[in-house]
Protein backbone atom coordinates (compact mmCIF):
# COMPACT_ATOMS: atom_id res chain seq x y z
CA UNK A 1 0.00 0.00 0.00
CA UNK A 2 1.07 3.41 -0.87
CA UNK A 3 2.46 5.62 2.28
CA UNK A 4 3.43 2.32 3.97
CA UNK A 5 6.59 0.91 5.21
CA UNK A 6 7.87 -2.35 7.51
CA UNK A 7 9.35 -2.29 10.71
CA UNK A 8 11.78 -4.96 10.95
CA UNK A 9 13.37 -6.23 14.40
CA UNK A 10 16.16 -8.98 14.07
CA UNK A 11 14.78 -12.64 14.80
CA UNK A 12 15.98 -13.00 18.39
CA UNK A 13 14.76 -9.58 19.87
CA UNK A 14 13.09 -10.58 23.15
CA UNK A 15 10.49 -8.04 23.15
CA UNK A 16 9.18 -7.59 19.09
CA UNK A 17 8.28 -4.10 18.45
CA UNK A 18 4.44 -2.83 19.27
CA UNK A 19 3.95 0.85 19.29
CA UNK A 20 2.15 3.62 17.59
CA UNK A 21 3.84 5.61 15.01
CA UNK A 22 1.73 8.42 13.38
CA UNK A 23 -1.52 7.20 15.12
CA UNK A 24 -0.74 3.63 13.43
CA UNK A 25 -0.47 0.35 14.50
CA UNK A 26 3.43 -0.82 13.83
CA UNK A 27 4.04 -4.87 15.21
CA UNK A 28 6.11 -7.42 14.85
CA UNK A 29 5.18 -11.16 16.21
CA UNK A 30 7.22 -13.74 18.01
CA UNK A 31 6.89 -15.03 14.10
CA UNK A 32 8.23 -12.34 12.76
CA UNK A 33 5.05 -11.30 10.99
CA UNK A 34 5.13 -7.65 10.51
CA UNK A 35 2.21 -5.07 10.41
CA UNK A 36 2.80 -1.73 8.26
CA UNK A 37 2.57 1.27 9.87
CA UNK A 38 2.23 4.67 7.92
CA UNK A 39 5.57 6.52 7.64
CA UNK A 40 6.33 9.95 8.95
CA UNK A 41 6.43 11.19 5.30
CA UNK A 42 3.65 8.95 3.92
CA UNK A 43 0.73 9.97 2.35
CA UNK A 44 -2.62 11.47 4.14
CA UNK A 45 -4.56 8.34 5.46
CA UNK A 46 -7.19 6.77 3.98
CA UNK A 47 -10.21 6.62 6.45
CA UNK A 48 -11.14 3.89 4.41
CA UNK A 49 -8.60 1.59 4.42
CA UNK A 50 -9.61 -1.67 5.86
CA UNK A 51 -6.14 -2.33 7.54
CA UNK A 52 -6.38 0.92 9.47
CA UNK A 53 -9.86 0.57 10.39
CA UNK A 54 -9.22 -2.51 11.62
CA UNK A 55 -5.57 -1.49 13.68
CA UNK A 56 -7.40 1.01 15.45
CA UNK A 57 -10.32 -0.57 16.67
CA UNK A 58 -7.81 -3.60 17.59
CA UNK A 59 -6.05 -1.24 19.78
CA UNK A 60 -10.07 0.77 21.55
CA UNK A 61 -10.40 -3.57 22.63
CA UNK A 62 -12.84 -3.95 19.83
CA UNK A 63 -10.86 -7.27 18.82
CA UNK A 64 -11.88 -10.93 20.12
CA UNK A 65 -11.04 -14.22 19.66
CA UNK A 66 -13.49 -15.99 17.40
CA UNK A 67 -11.96 -13.26 14.72
CA UNK A 68 -8.69 -14.05 15.60
CA UNK A 69 -9.36 -18.19 14.50
CA UNK A 70 -11.40 -16.92 11.97
CA UNK A 71 -8.17 -14.69 10.54
CA UNK A 72 -5.52 -17.78 11.24
CA UNK A 73 -7.78 -20.19 9.48
CA UNK A 74 -8.41 -17.69 6.35
CA UNK A 75 -4.82 -16.86 6.16
CA UNK A 76 -3.00 -19.96 7.51
CA UNK A 77 0.46 -21.98 6.92
CA UNK A 78 1.81 -24.81 7.90
CA UNK A 79 4.11 -23.28 10.16
CA UNK A 80 0.47 -21.88 12.19
CA UNK A 81 -1.55 -24.77 12.34
CA UNK A 82 -0.55 -26.16 15.45
CA UNK A 83 -1.34 -22.69 17.19
CA UNK A 84 -4.78 -23.09 15.48
CA UNK A 85 -5.14 -26.43 16.45
CA UNK A 86 -4.58 -25.75 19.95
CA UNK A 87 -6.72 -22.06 19.89
CA UNK A 88 -9.48 -24.31 18.77
CA UNK A 89 -9.36 -27.64 20.76
CA UNK A 90 -8.38 -25.61 24.35
CA UNK A 91 -9.35 -21.94 24.33
CA UNK A 92 -12.36 -22.26 22.02
CA UNK A 93 -14.07 -24.71 23.93
CA UNK A 94 -13.64 -22.84 27.32
CA UNK A 95 -14.57 -19.36 25.57
CA UNK A 96 -18.59 -21.47 24.63
CA UNK A 97 -18.87 -22.76 27.91
CA UNK A 98 -17.73 -19.35 29.23
CA UNK A 99 -20.15 -17.30 27.06
CA UNK A 100 -22.66 -19.63 25.98
CA UNK A 101 -23.57 -22.67 28.62
CA UNK A 102 -22.71 -20.79 32.02
CA UNK A 103 -25.32 -17.84 31.14
CA UNK A 104 -27.67 -20.65 29.83
CA UNK A 105 -27.69 -22.45 32.88
CA UNK A 106 -27.74 -19.43 35.00
CA UNK A 107 -30.78 -18.19 33.31
CA UNK A 108 -32.33 -21.57 33.30
CA UNK A 109 -31.70 -21.67 37.06
CA UNK A 110 -32.26 -18.06 37.78
CA UNK A 111 -35.77 -17.51 35.72
CA UNK A 112 -37.40 -20.20 38.54
CA UNK A 113 -37.01 -17.25 41.12
CA UNK A 114 -38.38 -14.68 38.52
CA UNK A 115 -40.07 -11.83 40.64
CA UNK A 116 -41.20 -8.35 39.15
CA UNK A 117 -40.03 -6.36 41.91
CA UNK A 118 -36.95 -6.46 44.83
CA UNK A 119 -37.96 -8.07 47.83
CA UNK A 120 -36.17 -4.92 49.27
CA UNK A 121 -38.28 -2.22 49.24
CA UNK A 122 -35.88 0.41 50.63
CA UNK A 123 -35.39 3.79 48.17
CA UNK A 124 -31.80 3.50 48.49
CA UNK A 125 -31.52 0.44 47.30
CA UNK A 126 -33.83 0.15 44.80
CA UNK A 127 -31.75 3.56 43.30
CA UNK A 128 -28.95 1.63 43.43
CA UNK A 129 -29.87 -1.04 41.97
CA UNK A 130 -31.26 0.71 38.99
CA UNK A 131 -28.11 2.85 38.15
CA UNK A 132 -26.19 -0.49 38.49
CA UNK A 133 -28.40 -2.55 36.55
CA UNK A 134 -29.00 0.07 33.63
CA UNK A 135 -25.01 0.25 33.86
CA UNK A 136 -24.45 -2.80 33.07
CA UNK A 137 -27.66 -3.06 30.35
CA UNK A 138 -25.32 -0.78 28.48
CA UNK A 139 -22.17 -2.45 29.05
CA UNK A 140 -23.53 -6.10 28.20
CA UNK A 141 -24.87 -3.99 24.92
CA UNK A 142 -21.22 -2.49 23.74
CA UNK A 143 -19.98 -6.52 24.55
CA UNK A 144 -22.45 -8.41 22.73
CA UNK A 145 -20.82 -6.76 19.40
CA UNK A 146 -17.46 -6.07 18.31
CA UNK A 147 -16.83 -3.69 15.32
CA UNK A 148 -13.58 -5.77 14.20
CA UNK A 149 -16.03 -8.84 13.74
CA UNK A 150 -18.58 -6.40 11.77
CA UNK A 151 -15.45 -5.54 9.76
CA UNK A 152 -14.71 -8.97 8.91
CA UNK A 153 -17.93 -10.66 8.23
CA UNK A 154 -18.49 -7.62 5.96
CA UNK A 155 -15.70 -8.66 3.91
CA UNK A 156 -16.09 -12.45 3.50
CA UNK A 157 -20.05 -11.19 2.64
CA UNK A 158 -18.99 -9.24 -0.04
CA UNK A 159 -16.02 -11.28 -1.32
CA UNK A 160 -18.14 -14.39 -1.12
CA UNK A 161 -15.18 -16.50 0.22
CA UNK A 162 -16.10 -19.54 1.64
CA UNK A 163 -17.77 -20.10 4.65
CA UNK A 164 -15.24 -22.08 6.27
CA UNK A 165 -13.16 -18.90 6.83
CA UNK A 166 -16.30 -16.81 8.78
CA UNK A 167 -18.09 -19.72 10.41
CA UNK A 168 -16.60 -19.25 13.92
CA UNK A 169 -17.15 -15.53 13.31
CA UNK A 170 -20.79 -16.07 12.64
CA UNK A 171 -20.61 -18.33 15.80
CA UNK A 172 -19.31 -15.71 17.66
CA UNK A 173 -21.69 -13.11 16.40
CA UNK A 174 -24.33 -15.60 17.64
CA UNK A 175 -23.23 -16.48 21.02
CA UNK A 176 -22.56 -12.83 22.11
CA UNK A 177 -26.06 -11.38 21.43
CA UNK A 178 -27.60 -14.40 23.23
CA UNK A 179 -25.02 -13.82 25.91
CA UNK A 180 -25.84 -10.28 26.59
CA UNK A 181 -29.71 -10.80 25.98
CA UNK A 182 -29.34 -13.83 28.71
CA UNK A 183 -27.52 -11.97 31.37
CA UNK A 184 -29.68 -8.70 31.23
CA UNK A 185 -32.75 -11.46 32.49
CA UNK A 186 -29.97 -13.48 34.54
CA UNK A 187 -28.55 -10.08 36.64
CA UNK A 188 -32.27 -8.55 37.11
CA UNK A 189 -33.32 -12.10 38.88
CA UNK A 190 -30.50 -11.46 41.04
CA UNK A 191 -30.46 -8.01 41.86
CA UNK A 192 -34.61 -8.58 42.85
CA UNK A 193 -33.15 -11.54 45.09
CA UNK A 194 -30.39 -9.18 46.75
CA UNK A 195 -31.11 -7.79 50.46
CA UNK A 196 -27.88 -6.04 50.46
CA UNK A 197 -27.20 -2.74 47.92
CA UNK A 198 -23.02 -3.93 48.57
CA UNK A 199 -23.67 -7.14 46.30
CA UNK A 200 -25.83 -5.48 43.37
CA UNK A 201 -22.21 -3.65 43.19
CA UNK A 202 -20.52 -6.92 43.34
CA UNK A 203 -22.55 -9.06 41.28
CA UNK A 204 -22.72 -6.55 38.88
CA UNK A 205 -19.17 -6.78 38.20
CA UNK A 206 -18.98 -10.67 38.31
CA UNK A 207 -22.06 -11.05 35.40
CA UNK A 208 -20.69 -8.20 33.44
CA UNK A 209 -17.20 -10.03 33.35
CA UNK A 210 -19.01 -12.78 31.38
CA UNK A 211 -19.96 -10.56 28.20
CA UNK A 212 -15.96 -9.73 27.57
CA UNK A 213 -14.20 -13.18 28.04
CA UNK A 214 -14.03 -13.24 23.79
CA UNK A 215 -12.51 -9.97 24.18
CA UNK A 216 -10.11 -10.77 27.22
CA UNK A 217 -8.98 -14.05 25.79
CA UNK A 218 -7.60 -11.76 23.32
CA UNK A 219 -3.13 -10.95 24.45
CA UNK A 220 -0.65 -8.71 22.97
CA UNK A 221 0.75 -11.05 20.58
CA UNK A 222 -2.71 -12.73 19.92
CA UNK A 223 -3.43 -9.53 19.03
CA UNK A 224 -0.85 -8.47 16.74
CA UNK A 225 -0.41 -11.76 14.34
CA UNK A 226 -4.01 -10.92 13.98
CA UNK A 227 -3.35 -7.38 12.49
CA UNK A 228 -0.64 -9.12 10.44
CA UNK A 229 -2.70 -11.99 9.31
CA UNK A 230 -5.67 -8.98 8.35
CA UNK A 231 -2.95 -7.17 6.18
CA UNK A 232 -2.04 -10.69 4.63
CA UNK A 233 -5.35 -11.02 3.91
CA UNK A 234 -5.75 -7.47 2.09
CA UNK A 235 -3.12 -8.52 0.08
CA UNK A 236 -4.84 -11.92 -1.09
CA UNK A 237 -8.03 -10.62 -1.73
CA UNK A 238 -9.21 -7.08 -1.48
CA UNK A 239 -7.08 -6.00 -4.20
CA UNK A 240 -8.71 -8.59 -6.66
CA UNK A 241 -11.97 -7.60 -4.83
CA UNK A 242 -11.99 -3.90 -5.97
CA UNK A 243 -10.84 -4.88 -9.57
CA UNK A 244 -13.72 -6.58 -10.01
CA UNK A 245 -16.04 -4.14 -7.68
CA UNK A 246 -15.06 -1.41 -10.06
CA UNK A 247 -15.97 -2.99 -13.29
CA UNK A 248 -19.99 -3.65 -12.14
CA UNK A 249 -22.48 -1.25 -12.44
CA UNK A 250 -24.53 -2.81 -10.43
CA UNK A 251 -23.97 -4.21 -6.91
CA UNK A 252 -24.34 -8.63 -6.75
CA UNK A 253 -26.73 -10.36 -4.70
CA UNK A 254 -26.34 -13.81 -4.35
CA UNK A 255 -27.05 -16.77 -1.16
CA UNK A 256 -24.03 -15.38 1.07
CA UNK A 257 -25.08 -11.76 0.99
CA UNK A 258 -28.18 -12.32 2.17
CA UNK A 259 -27.32 -14.83 4.55
CA UNK A 260 -25.11 -12.01 6.21
CA UNK A 261 -27.81 -9.67 5.88
CA UNK A 262 -30.61 -11.62 7.36
CA UNK A 263 -28.00 -13.12 10.09
CA UNK A 264 -26.45 -9.61 11.39
CA UNK A 265 -29.62 -7.97 10.85
CA UNK A 266 -31.24 -10.78 13.20
CA UNK A 267 -28.61 -10.69 15.84
CA UNK A 268 -28.94 -6.84 16.03
CA UNK A 269 -32.59 -7.06 16.80
CA UNK A 270 -31.56 -9.28 19.32
CA UNK A 271 -29.32 -7.06 20.56
CA UNK A 272 -31.54 -3.69 20.45
CA UNK A 273 -34.36 -5.24 21.68
CA UNK A 274 -34.32 -7.90 23.31
CA UNK A 275 -30.10 -6.41 25.41
CA UNK A 276 -30.67 -2.76 25.50
CA UNK A 277 -35.27 -2.85 25.04
CA UNK A 278 -35.96 -5.54 27.78
CA UNK A 279 -33.16 -4.54 30.06
CA UNK A 280 -34.49 -0.48 30.14
CA UNK A 281 -37.95 -2.00 31.16
CA UNK A 282 -36.39 -4.62 33.75
CA UNK A 283 -34.75 -1.15 35.43
CA UNK A 284 -38.15 0.43 35.76
CA UNK A 285 -39.67 -2.58 37.62
CA UNK A 286 -36.20 -2.68 39.60
CA UNK A 287 -36.36 1.47 40.90
CA UNK A 288 -40.69 1.25 41.15
CA UNK A 289 -40.90 -2.40 42.39
CA UNK A 290 -43.56 -2.09 45.78
CA UNK A 291 -43.45 1.45 45.21
CA UNK A 292 -46.59 2.30 47.11
CA UNK A 293 -47.89 4.87 45.02
CA UNK A 294 -48.42 2.75 41.78
CA UNK A 295 -50.69 0.16 43.18
CA UNK A 296 -54.43 0.41 43.01
CA UNK A 297 -54.89 -0.11 46.64
CA UNK A 298 -52.68 2.69 48.32
CA UNK A 299 -52.05 4.64 45.26
CA UNK A 300 -53.82 6.26 42.07
CA UNK A 301 -53.00 3.71 39.47
CA UNK A 302 -56.46 2.24 38.91
CA UNK A 303 -55.33 -1.43 37.79
CA UNK A 304 -53.00 -3.90 39.06
CA UNK A 305 -49.02 -2.93 37.99
CA UNK A 306 -46.40 -5.99 37.46
CA UNK A 307 -44.30 -4.31 40.62
CA UNK A 308 -47.80 -4.57 42.67
CA UNK A 309 -48.53 -8.26 41.98
CA UNK A 310 -47.30 -9.10 44.96
CA UNK A 311 -47.02 -5.85 47.19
Amino acid sequence: MAGLQPTVLEADHPLRLKQLVNGKLTAVTPRGMMVMSASAEGEEEDEECPIAMFGKLAEMGELDFYTCICLKIATGSPATKSDLYKMVLTKLPAMVAMQFIVPMCLLKYQVKKFEFAAADTDLEFRVVGFIVYLYSVWNMYDNSFDECRAIYLKLMADMKLPTSYSLVAYMGEFINAFTGFSLVVTLFTVFVLSVDPFNLVINSIAINYLGNVDNEFVDETLKVESLAAFQKFERQHLGNQREESSEESEPRCDVQNWTYIIFTNAMQFVRVIGTLGLGHILAILLLLGHEKTLCPHEGWIPFEMPMCLDA
